[in-house]
């Protein structure tokens, strides 16, 4: 086998080219999504930043402002239906990443006896460990890289709280986001598509509607209820995929029209 390097090169800049084939930007958010974003933004981000200042007054010391919250809120309040922005990801990939990037501080002010030095590579190492983590974890959340980054350059009053950077800011921020997001998206929307892995969403409204399919005939609903479960748990399915849910979806039918509980 020759190495053809120019061959190699116009494969490469093919890659950055892109292939759009068959791909089109998703459509313009209604007005009542688009209300929805602005509140849970607006009051998530409000009511975080008042908190965290009411609480660093309490103990008369300058507030600590997670700047990531403003990644975070973009992401569960405007893309709620993205694995990424799914509670899973929002709460264990920011703490991943606060714990890697105290524990990468800790690390080098103990070496140095300095906090401040060596700063650039602090900071590749905070981020860059964290994202293999998330994605060995499959945590990936993209704001929990700045939660690390926060965590090696965010200065004297960050390096001073030491592992209590995880409980303030970053677990006191992450759970005012949570609740606004679970109490705002669910008006006109639904959030979380799931808490933990997306294969649990296939039984979840089957199993809800246990007394209804075992006393009635199969209703449209249902079966609407089933697939919309099935779709929605892969959000890009390969054709694998389909092929295997929708084997899925015709035992369910088939439990439904047969009046059994389905498991």
């Amino acid at each position: 086998m020759h190495f053809r390097p120019m061959n190699t090169i116009k494969n490469y800049l093919k890659r950055i080219k892109g292939n759009p084939s068959g791909l089109k930007l998703p459509p313009r958010p209604s007005l009542s999504v688009l209300l929805s974003s602005f509140a849970g933004a607006f009051l998530g981000i409000s009511i975080a930043c008042g908190v965290s200042t009411l609480v660093a007054s309490s103990l008369n010391e300058d507030p600590i402002i997670l700047g990531s919250i403003g990644a975070m809120a973009v992401l569960i309040y405007g893309t709620i239906d993205a694995p990424l922005a799914q509670p899973r990801n929002l709460v264990l990939g920011n703490f991943f990443s606060a714990l890697l990037g105290v524990l990468i501080q800790e690390i080098f002010s103990k070496i140095t006896g300095n906090h401040s030095s060596f700063l650039w590579l602090k900071a590749g190492l905070a981020v860059s460990l964290s994202l293999t983590v998330m994605q060995l974890t499959q945590t990936v959340h993209p704001p929990a890289g700045a939660t690390a980054l926060i965590a090696v350059t965010g200065g004297p009053r960050v390096f001073a709280s030491r592992f209590y950077y995880l409980l303030f800011p970053v677990a006191l921020n992450i759970s005012i986001l949570l609740f606004i997001a679970l109490a705002v998206n669910n008006v006109k929307r639904q959030y979380p598509k799931y808490w933990w892995d997306p294969e649990m969403k296939l039984y979840l409204p089957c199993f809800i509607h246990t007394e209804k399919v075992s006393s009635n005939p199969v209703m449209e609903e249902d079966v609407e209820m089933v697939f919309g479960a099935v779709v929605s748990s892969v959000p890009e399915p390969t054709i694998d995929e389909l092929k295997h849910r929708i084997e899925l979806l015709q035992q369910r039918i088939h439990l439904l029209e047969s009046k059994q509980p389905v498991p």
